[in-house]
């Protein structure tokens, strides 16, 4: 039986409504911002454009992977380069955030409503708790579209898959967890790295199965075959050496990050939602059928371990800590929608010691049921644009830029000298090749962090010896003696 076919009208109505609820909410950022926000959504675009030209992609990615060997993201690029065959990706990133966030919510919705077997507040509430996550520039989130958010409906589905084929002894769905995972080998590769300390120990649980049917589950093996063959033809390294990076690059030491703060859980999940897991844990554990939610019981712990680690050591293992501590949040709505869920019902079950007639107990239920929603919506979200000093949403750029670098792009090829964020935008709209941006291109960044607060004098003797055609973006007028080719709010002026 289809899932739309077990809900009443009514309920196809909430979850729809809910839906749209989820998207405008995780889109309102946008309200006043049609850009992407983040320099790595920039970062990624350009990425899907040099995977046109194939040699491009992998020289850059060689690189990539030398400094952040965990760069194995190629299955995104090719999701963003398929979709600017269709729209104008730098303009239509703006609301991928808020689709994705749906996509999400959906799957969340659905495998909390089979892992309970039909509880539709469970799963309805789960959806609550998955949007109030929070997002900021440091530990990224549901406001971006990038490679964590892309997989996130991907890791829900490999979840329940695994959990429940194991539960089942379903082939078929070990099967479809198995794909994803290999899927996600290519596309974001932490994603299913970190987990599997969890997945690891769900599975001894199985191990009789499992070792009677050894011979389906050697299959497992090509995960971490796939993963290394791929790793090791990315760097062009041979064996023995590709082994050494391997072990290095599960490894995020202390620094890894472009910026290494003391993050709280609570700067991306709410209290009420971490009280509600905690009873989703006591209660769970107290009913005959907590077999079926273990592996979601292993999730959250296992980020949290793997924290601990981090600060203990300095380092955090198979994935960065910004990037654990955000697949905690992730892990805890399914606990905190049951813990709700069945707070209510545990609830309710006390009242019928004292009151006698079902329509009393009807009523309080509902009574309980009405408040723990109230709570839930209120104290999710009242702080939900609160975000830490210094972690604000920025604006690499603005409409007048756009309007510079698209007329950029009908120009002759060159290089382009512009601000550090600024330059971030340049060769995903234009086309050409900034000299530096913030993070990721860094060999000239020092020119581009002095050239826009000295003199002229200055600025000519940091461009002396550039014998090729340079394309200078200044939100500014410069008059030092350059031809001007774009004075439009914007100025571009062209040397050589």
């Amino acid at each position: 039986m289809s899932l739309f076919r077990q809900l009443t009208p009514v309920k196809i109505v909430l979850l729809a409504a809910t839906l749209v609820g989820v998207f405008f909410v995780v889109y309102s950022p946008h309200f006043s911002y049609p850009f992407p926000f983040h320099i790595d959504e920039w970062h990624h675009i350009d990425q899907s454009i040099l995977l046109g030209s194939y040699g491009d992609y992998f020289d850059r990615l060689r690189v990539d992977l030398e400094a952040r060997p965990n760069s194995f993201e190629i299955g995104f690029h090719l999701f963003l380069l398929l979709l600017s065959l269709i729209v104008n990706v730098p303009t239509t990133l703006q609301f991928m955030p808020g689709l994705w966030a749906v996509l999400t919510a959906s799957v969340l919705f659905y495998t909390t409503y089979k892992l309970t077997r039909g509880n539709f507040l469970a799963a309805w509430l789960a959806i609550i708790f998955f949007a109030s996550i929070k997002s900021n520039v440091n530990l990224t989130g549901l406001w971006f579209f990038t490679p964590l958010t892309f997989a996130a409906p991907f890791l829900f589905l490999y979840m329940y898959l695994f959990s429940e084929g194991l539960l089942r002894q379903d082939k078929r769905m070990v099967l479809g967890s198995l794909a994803i995972m290999v899927f996600l080998i290519p596309t974001h590769s932490v994603s299913l790295l970190f987990a599997l300390p969890a997945l690891t120990m769900y599975g001894l649980f199985y191990w009789r199965y499992i070792l009677s049917e050894w011979k389906f589950f050697w299959i497992f093996l090509v995960i971490p075959v796939a993963g290394f063959i791929f790793f090791k033809d990315a760097l062009g390294l041979a064996w023995g050496e590709a082994f050494v990076h391997f072990a290095q690059g599960i490894q995020f030491p202390y620094g890894w990050g472009v910026l290494e703060l003391n993050n709280s859980l609570f700067e991306v999940y709410t209290l009420v939602g971490v009280v509600f897991a905690f009873a989703g844990v006591v209660l769970i554990t107290m009913k005959p059928e907590r077999w079926r939610f273990l592996l979601y019981l292993l999730w959250p712990l296992n980020a949290f371990i793997l924290i601990v680690l981090f600060r203990a050591t300095g380092i955090s293992f198979l994935a960065p800590f910004q990037r654990n501590l955000y697949y905690l949040a992730l892990g805890l709505p399914v606990l905190s929608g049951v813990g709700a869920a069945h707070l209510i019902t545990f609830t309710s079950e006390q009242f019928k010691r004292f009151l006698s007639s079902a329509k009393d107990i009807e009523y309080i239920t509902k009574v309980l049921t009405v408040g723990v929603v109230m709570v839930t919506v209120l104290f999710s979200f009242v702080s939900y644009y609160e975000v830490p000093a210094g972690l604000e949403l920025y604006q690499p750029i603005n409409k007048a830029d756009y309007a510079a670098l698209q007329f950029l792009a009908q120009q002759p090829p060159g290089h382009v000298l512009a601000s550090p964020f600024v330059s971030t935008a340049v060769f995903s709209v234009s086309g050409m090749r900034p000299l530096a941006t913030v993070f990721f291109d860094s060999q000239f960044r020092g020119i581009t962090e002095q050239f826009f607060v000295v003199d002229c004098e200055q600025k000519n003797a940091l461009l002396q010896g550039v014998e090729e055609r340079l394309y200078i973006i200044s939100q500014r007028a410069l008059t030092c003696g350059w031809n001007t080719i774009y004075n439009d709010d914007d100025y571009i002026y062209q040397i050589n």
